[in-house]
């Protein structure tokens, strides 16, 4: 159960992510933007939509991508779960 002082800290996280100079992101296992600060689009020119809707990668500048690919190998990938149909 979230305490009272929670809500405060979660709010000042959330100050400091809007507010920040410095290129903030969260990203997923999935190679997605999750969030993204201000700056991103204010430094990068990108619109949000455009940064949250495409992999991370593909604003990584083509000489550089191989090299990150292989920085991003160790992290764990998310778990695809196999189902079957439903039965009819």
């Amino acid at each position: 159960a979230p305490t009272g002082d929670t809500l405060p800290a979660e709010a000042s996280l959330g100050r400091l992510f809007d507010l920040s100079l410095d290129l903030l992101c969260i990203a997923g296992l999935d190679g997605y933007f999750k969030n993204i600060n201000p700056a991103f689009t204010r430094v990068l020119g990108y619109r949000a939509e455009d940064l949250l809707s495409k992999g991370f990668i593909e604003f990584v500048h083509p000489e550089d991508r191989h090299p990150t690919g292989r920085e991003l190998l160790p992290l764990p990938r998310p778990r695809i779960e196999q189902r079957p149909p439903p039965a009819s």
